[in-house]
């Protein structure tokens, strides 16, 4: 029997004895089981395109189809003018483009002079050192450039979920490297990823994909043709600086936790209503090795078949059109957990305060009764009536039945049915009440418990984004200033520059 299907049965024990009406095993309106990973899957869908909860549940599992509105501004840095072509990285802010603005060392003497080969060639953006001191021969007088793209039209992209962009060995990468590029190549060779990623685009999705979006230390796109889905708007001189400089950093961090809760301006739209997800494959090992969720313990068999779902919803089209990419979606799954986490979320973190485990059993009654209090018909008590009606509040009756619906459905009826059995007990055992509710919070395991509260006009919250963050950050995200955030460092593996290329043989 699945986990979800033991809902009602995990608030039975805390109280002595429950009013009349049955608990429902699953929530009586879904024709089919919920999800295994109701929680991961809901999850998901909560956090998307969010630099704060994917930055905490940085190991994406599911891939979306996105659609970016035409005359939409984009930023590229790199050492030269020269407008791009081709595959290369595009930023949502220019602060973060700005890192990559770095000027473009001087082509080696002729070979007839010198025996020895010749240095290879400069690192394309995306494998340039992100942080550290310009190297000591570079001419200062040379500078970057920042380039500023406009959308020629709707682009269609893969959205993979998380920190999907983080050069790192915890997972983040998974998707890419056993799924789409089914290769193991480390945290870096991002040219190499990006450049199979894109063939994938252009053969077996038959041109369906205009580029891959993914998330850093903000969010990026790896557009697979400049020429033919961008134009240049502008291209100037970036100011010469060292790219350790602090205030360069702070900036950059100033404007990607702009973007912790949403990317903004409806520069993206996501379509919730057919994703693919490794959380909805069962025979999908994902936590073998802990509470990271990870595709490397998971069979060739299975990753193949996680593999044909996303091929399919890379060529199918979506629930909007291009010609619609500037009005949301028919369907917004995540407006709906919003809902959801905006009205539970509060009331469950209350119920696991210091104030309530040192209450007395009729105050947490009190408390329990008011988070039910709209859903309680009081001339006939009904726990199972009670559970449907919270269940169902805010999910509305006529959008469709899909993977989505499924998820929110049972992570909305695990709340509702441990709520309502607290609330229609007779008498309720303080300290095991407050063990299951604690149990269901560290289920949900919800980003918004994590917010930083306090703040200053020259803080941010700081929480692991690579390549910044601190092992506690993640645990307990803090404020931090221009002078502390240097301190907020080992959570990725390594330090922060790309280990130099080998030189020839």
């Amino acid at each position: 029997m699945s986990r979800l299907l033991l809902f009602g049965a995990l608030a039975l024990s805390c109280f002595s004895s429950a009013s009349s009406g049955p608990l429902p095993d699953t929530p009586s309106s879904s024709s089919e089981l919920p999800p295994l990973h109701a929680n991961h899957l809901f999850n998901a869908i909560h956090s998307s395109m969010r630099q704060f909860g994917s930055s905490l549940h940085h190991n994406g599992m599911s891939f979306f189809i996105s659609t970016v509105p035409a005359g939409t501004h984009f930023y590229h840095g790199r050492g030269t003018a020269d407008p791009v072509e081709g595959l290369e990285w595009l930023a949502f802010e220019p602060e973060h483009a700005l890192f990559f603005a770095n000027p473009r060392r001087p082509p080696p003497p002729p070979p007839h002079k010198d025996p020895r080969p010749p240095p290879p060639p400069p690192p394309p953006a995306s494998d340039q050192i992100v942080f550290g001191h310009a190297p000591p021969d570079e001419d200062p007088s040379q500078t970057g450039y920042l380039h500023t793209y406009v959308t020629k039209h709707p682009l269609r992209l893969l959205y993979l979920d998380g920190m999907s962009a983080a050069k790192s060995e915890k997972g983040t990468l998974d998707t890419q490297d056993y799924v789409l590029a089914r290769a193991e190549r480390g945290s870096w060779g991002e040219r190499e990823r990006a450049t199979e990623m894109c063939e994938r685009a252009r053969n077996e999705w038959r041109g369906g994909i205009d580029g891959i979006l993914r998330m850093e230390a903000g969010f990026e796109i790896i557009l697979c043709s400049f020429e033919e889905h961008v134009t240049p708007l502008r291209i100037t001189a970036a100011a010469r600086s060292d790219q350790g400089n602090g205030e360069e950093r702070w900036s950059w961090i100033q404007a990607i936790t702009a973007r912790y809760h949403g990317i903004g301006g409806g520069r993206v739209q996501l379509d919730y209503d057919d994703f693919v997800s490794a959380y909805s494959f069962p025979d999908a090992e994902l936590f073998a090795a802990g509470q990271l969720p990870r595709l490397n313990a998971t069979s060739n068999h299975t990753l193949k078949e996680i593999l044909a779902q996303v091929d399919r919803l890379a060529t199918r089209p979506t629930s909007f059109d291009h010609q619609q990419a500037t009005t949301a979606a028919r369907h917004d799954w995540q407006a709906v957990t919003d809902m959801i986490v905006a009205r539970h979320g509060p009331r469950l973190a209350h119920l696991t305060s210091p104030s309530i485990a040192k209450s007395s059993p009729s105050v947490l009654k009190e408390t329990l009764d008011r988070f039910m209090r709209p859903f309680i018909d009081y001339s006939a008590r009904d726990v199972g009536a009670e559970t449907q009606r919270c269940t169902d509040e805010y999910i509305p009756a006529d959008w469709p039945h899909n993977q989505a619906s499924m998820a929110i459905r049972a992570v909305s009826y695990r709340i509702c049915s441990t709520i309502a059995s607290l609330s229609a007990a007779e008498t309720v055992d303080v300290s095991s009440a407050l063990k299951t509710i604690a149990e269901l919070k560290e289920w949900l395991a919800w980003t918004t418990w994590k917010q930083c509260t306090g703040c200053t006009d020259d803080e941010a919250c700081i929480v692991p984004m690579w390549p910044f963050g601190s092992k506690e950050d993640h645990e307990r995200p803090s404020c931090a200033n221009q002078t502390t955030l240097g301190d907020h460092q080992g959570y990725w593996d390594g330090p922060f520059r790309r280990p130099r290329r080998p030189g020839p043989p």
